[in-house]
């Protein structure tokens, strides 16, 4: 494990900066780089839908710069009467990754050594967040809106993130909302713990803790509830840590409650009922969202601009998402400059990117004349590196190279009706529309799809269960091959393609363009 370092926040605000015109920061020897300042952002705790602590506790925000070979540094700060961070530091090195998290601790407590004394929490390591040793038997993790918190991640050349809860918050109730019989309540179970702020998930099935309460009032006893708890829901758990609920009233005999049909839906009030006395069957009501719900790999995506794990049928879904600048990778060095000329640009960051429902049927040549094919000619404007993801740049660009005998762009002119074709009105505000994407964009889309347990694969083919979506074709025949809009430059100039099957050494490909391929449209929202 690398050293943390520590110290405390400075005033300056400047940032950097990293976009497809090749910007980066500048981590020139002597200097150590350029101070760089990014901002966290926390949902309104006024709101009525948002829980909020009590008036002896204090919302601190932690700031770890993780660096891939120096030791890490830490800052923390004790919130000022907003829900605003504001951290600057000066990067060691290239490729870091700052990770944030925020929770409440004592009011009274003091900074000792760059550091607050943890409450409910252990962030001693971000990656691996877990309790309190002493919180989990004293009963202080129920019923109680203090143990609530906010996590986030900002890679190098992002200056602002909004944290979102890594919890969902499970709350049992009355099924016929009868007043709760009880005067005290023993209650424990096994939760996830280890929560790695990096990138969302706990780093084994065994990363669990038991919380338990003694003696405890019910938390709303004349409205029917029972308790409530603020859990951990990784993004690669769906339901809860196995092992039954023990729940004793007064004095009666311990009941038990299963947890195996009980999912996880981070930033969610997850409504469960309950007949006391009963251990075989629960009901589970998503009752709502604490603001804006983190969006997931695998999520379906509407023609709102919203998300959601399961299929909301009173809406018109689009696509499903592939990929999120918070889980790192390529998408996580794209930014809204890379969408001159969409309402994408105005936006202060990216969230992610999504794939479109279908391929574009018939299969399009990329470049044709009339009926014919046409070999692509001028690349200007175009990037040709195996990682680009400036698919949207590109498209534009292709464009404005003229192709000869009145040639067009026949793959380009069919995405731009795509979302026309599919019956897809996007709202203009929250993406760019869509596009084809660049070689490291299909990249993206071919590790989700082909990995293991892949919730994109999942959604799609739910999708096409439904006779909404095609599956991506699989195979190693040039038919199974995807324009991407990145070009080859050379003689002649080609444009790159990807297969999908994930038999292939070296799914990397190119062609001149003058026949039918495979293409998906993508947006980024």
């Amino acid at each position: 494990m690398k050293k943390i370092l520590l110290w405390t926040a400075a005033a300056m605000c400047l940032s950097a900066s990293v976009s497809c015109n090749k910007e980066t920061p500048d981590f020139s020897a002597g200097a150590a780089g350029t101070p760089v300042t990014i901002t966290a952002d926390i949902p309104d705790l006024s709101s009525k839908s948002v829980p909020q602590a009590s008036e002896n506790h204090a919302l601190r925000c932690i700031l770890v710069v993780d660096y891939p070979t120096a030791a890490d540094e830490r800052q923390e700060q004790v919130a000022d009467g907003t829900n605003n961070f504001s951290f600057t530091f000066t990067p060691q090195e290239s490729g870091y990754t700052c990770l944030l998290w925020a929770d409440y601790i004592d009011a009274s407590a003091v900074e000792e050594n760059g550091r607050y004394a943890d409450k409910y929490y252990n962030t001693q390591d971000l990656h691996s967040v877990g309790y309190v040793a002493s919180a989990l038997a004293d009963g202080s993790l129920f019923n109680n809106d203090a143990c609530d918190a906010f996590y986030g991640v900002l890679p190098e050349g992002r200056s602002g993130v909004t944290l979102y809860r890594p919890f969902a918050r499970l709350t049992f109730k009355n099924r016929d909302a009868s007043a709760v019989d009880a005067q005290t309540l023993s209650i424990s179970y096994s939760v996830y713990t280890a929560f790695n702020v990096a990138n969302g998930t706990v780093a084994a099935d065994n990363n669990t803790a038991v919380i338990s309460a003694t003696g405890i009032a019910p938390a709303d006893a004349a409205a029917g509830v029972w308790f409530y708890n603020y859990v951990f829901a990784p993004v690669d758990k769906q339901t809860l840590s196995t092992g039954d609920i023990t729940l004793t009233k007064d004095s009666d005999a311990p009941k038990t409650i299963p947890t195996d049909e009980i999912p996880l839906d981070a930033n969610h009030d997850q409504g469960l009922t309950i007949t006391y006395g009963e251990s075989t069957t629960i009901d589970v009501d998503i009752e709502g969202d604490y603001g804006v719900s983190a969006p997931k790999v695998g999520d379906f995506f509407y023609s709102d601009g919203t998300w959601s794990s399961s299929l909301d049928g009173e809406k018109t879904v689009v696509g499903v998402i592939f990929a999120l600048a918070s889980n790192g990778g390529l998408v996580a060095n794209d930014v809204p400059a890379n969408y001159e000329g969409s309402e994408m640009a105005s936006k202060d960051k990216v969230t992610g990117w999504v794939a479109g429902l279908k391929n574009l049927s018939p299969t399009p040549r990329f470049a044709s004349v009339g009926s014919s094919g046409a070999n692509v000619e001028g690349i200007n404007g175009v990037n040709t590196e195996e990682t680009d993801i400036c698919g949207y740049m590109n498209s534009a660009a292709w464009l404005k190279n003229t192709l000869s005998n009145e040639g067009t762009y026949t793959a380009l002119n069919a995405v731009a009706s795509y979302g026309e074709t599919y019956g897809a009105v996007l709202t203009g505000e929250t993406t760019s529309g869509w596009y084809l994407p660049a070689i490291g964009q299909l990249s993206a889309l071919r590790t989700a799809y082909n990995s293991e347990g892949s919730a994109v694969k999942d959604a799609l083919t739910s999708l096409n269960a439904a006779e909404k979506a095609d599956l991506l074709v699989e195979g190693t025949t040039s038919s199974a091959y995807y324009w991407s809009s990145t070009a080859r430059s050379g003689d002649p100039n080609s444009v790159r393609l990807i297969g999908f099957d994930p038999s292939l050494e070296n799914p990397l490909s190119t062609h001149n363009g003058n026949s039918g391929r495979n293409c998906r449209p993508v947006l980024t929202f």
